[in-house]
């Protein structure tokens, strides 16, 4: 919109700020060096300029925290500061990609944010992200639920929506929330270094000693994009120092370019001068990642591919499965770990920064992003360890399995299958080949190798010392898992023999190349591509699972293919093809083979790929369980070649102009082929996209889903029969950032070399293929891909642990929370501080529903609630037993719920003071 001419004069925040990277071009606690001086100089600024009124300290408030590790004697001269609305800081935690992490890590993060800057007195800040490459669609009702009225930000505004200015409602997938919406036209450093402290751009200062061209230039352009009442003027830069005499520089200002007020302020004071006239700005909805004024660099999708295998389980670890496991052990009566959590938190939010996990950094920064998953895994194993430690302690002891037995908690709310690997210890070796339940029912396991052992015990009867045989026995078997409850599980004696009537393992077959259950069956070939015929529809797709690479001559940030580069593919690739039923617990085909690939690309002009040759070892497995309609692939790679970029065919049987992809609380449309875009876009569109747990196609009638554990980029490519879905699995590249990719121009960021994301070595990569009808929404595509993505936790215990609880601990123990409809996704299940359990859904359907939770435990009431988790007005929900029926959810809203434990389950989660027995460690990894 443009601004109407007017004798008042108009507004115009000058916002002096820092935009701080933690880790970039250097490591962390490089950066963090620089942090302490910008700090230290910044105070001083405070303290001897009398016109220096604010400071936003970026939008993070993990700067804080870093900042006073190494000066802890600055926390009171901070806190009175933020107090004062001097030094604003705010709202996350850590500036996140949006795109690479989860919407529940999200909400996480302005959660802590808001945290911190309560404790140290502040207020909450405007919503704001000055650097992160593209915003999600969902970000409108994330910042509305956690207290955020507005969004400030530099990448990814549309095109088209800049048609009538810079200012718009930006409105939630449901449509039922918004914020505002206001674009840095002139990027976060409009006004950088306008004084003659640095000779930035090549211009000379005025006799004031200030650029004064450069501020008109940039007020022109404000002014012909149209502004909201208000101008908004950023003065500073990445982990710039705060430009003291900004107070001189707006004297300046305001007696050259009298239409103009300049004020020295905070994006939070710029989002309350614009806040009364938001009401009249256009709407817009959906994600913003066009690279049209901004460079959105999306080659981060897949740049240093470990970092996202690694965080999607984190992601999964903590949402799924260490929460709701320490919750229940709660109601059970072990105090909450929320020290811990918060920790745990914490340490994933550090990788959450764009420069972390786009994997766009010098390798030091993303060395420290894998010790933090090293600690935080650490850490949620032990803590898993614990919890299912007290649900077995405090639940009653099954009766009908003797002998040790394996403890299995699954954290998600509904029933699921799974293929479980564990070691379970015995002081016999006599191999067994079946489990028992907790009802005595046999289920049939693939017995592996027995590892022996003799140990010198303390015999406490014959008071002597003993040799003792202890023998591990790996067993795999499938296991069928009550929703959010612990199931236990157990060796029988030694020589008993599996029960006729509990083998079911007809369901499974398999032939030289080929396997099967009752819906499927998967023929693969030499090459390691497979044919999949749907055994009840009769649908028959082929040359699924081929693999096919080509050169890169990009950077960390972009692929740049090679001009007439010819893709190599394993088509035709003679490998050994083996089918195997392990002990008839699943079915599964594998292939080993030799890809040839050039060994990097030349130092010449123009870039080409070497005349040497090097061998990638692939080897491509696909599984089968029984009754599944889910074929799940793992290949391993041993990369040994550098500069490319290696994907994974599946071409469809369906043809649509649509794909839709599993994002942040939502499924969202994109077109199968991505506009142009338009020359003189700051960079063209690229046809490489990003989903999170899978991609799928649909014409209506069938339906094709590709699901994945943190593969998050893909392409849809047309083709004759029907589009094909490519999976990137690696991206290859040795430099920070390069000045000839054909995708981009110029620099992204400092012309660095990066050897470690030429990723070699081993890759082990996971992806799973379900063929249904219709769209996915109404297939149960979300709820299969939340139990392909989610672990379950596992432990030993012996046979005589357990013992009689109370009702409402035993109940606890037996499930937490329960949703049949695959429609409700749940997102978080988690203790509040006031000992309420807060559960986060959304509705993963195409139209309104009302979904009915059941909890395992006796209820004294239920409300609806924000994300912040303060009941709702008139939230109040009728609870019928154990059954809180939520009202009507739109499509892709959110809701967060809060349920009040009954007086005798509090009773029975206050700490029992008994010391729990040793516990052998336990291991989250999904089979």
């Amino acid at each position: 919109m443009a601004s109407k001419p007017s004798a008042r004069k108009v507004p115009a925040i000058v916002a002096s700020h820092t935009h701080w990277d933690r880790a970039w071009y250097f490591p962390f606690e490089q950066f963090r060096h620089m942090l302490v001086q910008t700090i230290e100089q910044l105070l001083c600024a405070f303290a001897t300029q009398k016109r220096f009124k604010k400071f936003n300290l970026d939008g993070q408030t993990v700067v804080l925290e870093d900042y006073l590790e190494i000066m802890p004697h600055r926390r009171a001269e901070l806190a009175r500061l933020i107090r004062a609305g001097r030094l604003v800081v705010g709202p996350f935690y850590t500036l996140p990609d949006e795109f690479l992490v989860s919407g529940e890590a999200i909400i996480r993060n302005l959660l802590i944010g808001r945290k911190i800057t309560e404790e140290f007195g502040g207020q909450p800040n405007a919503g704001y992200s000055p650097d992160s490459f593209g915003h999600i669609a969902q970000l409108p009702a994330i910042l509305r639920g956690c207290g955020v009225d507005s969004f400030i930000f530099s990448r990814g505004l549309p095109r088209a929506w800049t048609k009538g200015g810079s200012a718009f409602r930006w409105v939630s997938p449901d449509g039922q929330t918004w914020v505002m919406g206001l674009s840095e036209l002139g990027f976060y450093n409009a006004l950088m270094d306008l004084s003659r402290q640095r000779r930035a751009w090549g211009e000379r200062p005025n006799s004031e000693g200030f650029s004064r061209g450069r501020a008109e230039a940039e007020v022109k352009k404000i002014e012909a994009a149209g502004h909201p009442g208000a101008m908004l003027l950023p003065n500073g830069h990445d982990h710039w120092p705060a430009e003291a005499r900004v107070g001189e520089m707006l004297a300046m200002l305001n007696k050259t370019m009298p239409a103009y007020d300049f004020r020295h302020g905070s994006f939070a004071d710029y989002a309350d001068l614009v806040r009364p006239h938001a009401a009249q700005w256009p709407a817009r909805q959906g994600e913003m990642h066009d690279g049209a004024l901004a460079a959105i660099l999306s080659g981060v999708f897949s740049t240093r591919m470990y970092l996202k295998q690694q965080n999607a389980y984190n992601q999964a670890l903590l949402e799924r499965l260490v929460e709701p496991l320490a919750t229940a052990a709660t109601l059970a009566g072990d105090p909450h770990p929320h020290g811990t959590l918060t920790y745990l938190w914490k340490t994933l939010l550090k990788n959450h920064p764009h420069d972390d996990i786009c994997g766009c950094s010098v390798d030091a920064t993303h060395q420290d992003n894998e010790d933090r998953t090293r600690r935080l895994r650490q850490a949620a194993d032990f803590l898993c360890n614990r919890s299912l430690g007290w649900l077995v302690h405090t639940a009653p002891k099954p009766a009908a399995i003797p002998g040790p037995r394996l403890a299995i908690y699954n954290g998600l709310p509904r029933r699921r299958r799974v293929l479980v690997q564990a070691q379970i210890v015995t002081h016999d070796d006599q191999p067994r080949s079946f489990v028992l339940n907790e009802r005595g029912q046999a289920q049939r396991a693939f017995a592996g190798p027995i590892r022996k052992e003799y140990r010198q015990v303390w015999d406490g009867q014959a008071k002597q010392v003993v040799k003792r045989l202890d023998a591990w026995h790996s067993l795999t078997f499938v296991a069928d898992l009550p929703a959010m409850s612990l199931s236990q599980w157990a060796l029988p004696p030694a020589g008993a023999s599996l029960p006729k009537s509990s083998d079911k393992s007809g369901t499974l077959r398999a032939g030289k190349n080929w396997i099967e259950n009752n819906l499927l069956k998967v023929t693969m070939a030499g090459d390691g591509s497979v044919t999949v015929r749907d055994k009840v529809t009769q649908r028959v797709l082929r040359n699924l699972n081929v693999l096919q690479d080509e050169a890169d001559g990009g950077d960390e940030y972009d692929f740049s293919p090679l001009p007439k580069d010819k893709p190599i593919t394993s088509t035709g690739l003679r490998g050994k093809v083996k089918a195997a039923l392990p002990g008839r617990a699943y079915a599964e085909i594998f292939c080993a083979f030799n890809l040839k690939l050039p060994a990097k690309l030349e130092d010449s002009a123009p870039r080409r790929r070497s005349s040497g040759r090097v061998e990638l070892a692939i080897r491509t497995t696909a599984r089968l369980l029984p009754d599944s309609r889910r074929i799940e692939f793992t290949t391993e790679v041993n990369n040994t070649a550098q500069d490319h970029r290696l994907r994974v065919l599946f071409p469809s049987d369906v043809q649509t102009k649509q794909v839709q992809v599993a994002e942040h609380f939502q499924t969202l449309s994109r077109p199968v082929v991505m506009p142009p875009g338009d020359a003189d876009d700051s960079q063209r569109p690229v046809q490489t996209q990003h989903a999170e747990e899978f991609v799928s196609l649909t014409d209506g009638r069938k339906g094709f889903s590709l699901l994945t554990r943190g593969l998050p980029e893909y392409q849809a490519l047309p083709g004759r029969r029907g589009v094909q879905i490519a999976l990137t699995l690696l991206r290859c590249v040795g430099w920070l950032s390069r000045d000839d990719l054909s995708t981009r121009r110029g620099h992204a960021g400092p012309g660095l070399a990066t050897p470690q994301a030429q990723c070699l070595g081993r890759h082990v990569f996971q992806y799973a293929l379900v063929l249904h009808a219709g769209a996915a929404q109404e297939a149960g595509v979300w709820a299969e891909a939340m139990a392909y993505t989610t672990p379950v936790h596992l432990m030993q215990i012996e046979a005589e642990e357990g013992a009689e609880a109370a009702p409402g601990a035993s109940r606890a123990a037996a499930g937490l929370i329960e949703l049949d409809d695959p429609c409700a996704v749940v997102s978080a299940v988690k203790m509040s501080k006031q000992g309420q359990v807060v559960v986060r859904l959304w509705n993963a359907g195409r139209k309104a529903a009302r979904f009915r939770l059941r909890a395992g435990f006796d209820l004294a009431g239920a409300c609806m609630a924000d994300m912040l988790e303060q009941p709702l007005a008139k939230g109040r929900l009728a609870c019928r037993g154990h059954a809180v029926t939520l009202p009507s959810l739109r499509p892709c809203a959110i809701a967060t719920v809060l349920l009040g434990p009954a007086p005798e389950v509090q009773s029975a989660a206050e700490p029992l003071m008994q010391r729990l027995p040793e516990y052998s460690p336990g291991g989250a990894e999904l089979a």
